[in-house]
């Protein structure tokens, strides 16, 4: 499967950061790739936006927290979370209300983490 272009916008202060939106180049699974070229909004690159500080920092052992705004896309979103040392942290997500995803993790090695 091709990966499909989605772009990320990151937000501090409500204000866009430099070299925003950030490209990312997803590959959906089989299951999922059957769902989005179903969707009218699939090729609508501009509609999930993340923000709140768990996506900028997080206290070793205490709960880092985020939001997803899917923008009224059809599917949820994926969340994968990397440790320093490329283990997995398991996120937990709840949607607050249709397309708004809160996102919670609690970081338990120290360094830098990927979202």
């Amino acid at each position: 499967q091709e990966p499909i272009p989605h772009f990320v916008n990151i937000t501090f202060n409500d204000e866009g950061i430099p070299h925003n939106p950030f490209q990312c180049l997803i590959s959906p699974t089989q299951e999922i790739a059957t769902a989005v070229a179903r969707s009218p909004r699939r090729e609508d690159t501009r509609a999930t936006q993340a923000r709140g500080d768990g996506l900028k920092q997080a206290v070793l052992n205490s709960k880092a927290v985020f939001d997803i705004d899917t923008m009224g896309a059809d599917n949820p979103p994926v969340v994968v979370i990397s440790d320093p040392y490329s283990g997995q942290v398991s996120p937990i997500m709840t949607e607050s209300r249709p397309g708004l995803y809160r996102v919670e993790y609690r970081p338990t090695k120290l360094g830098t983490h990927s979202i």
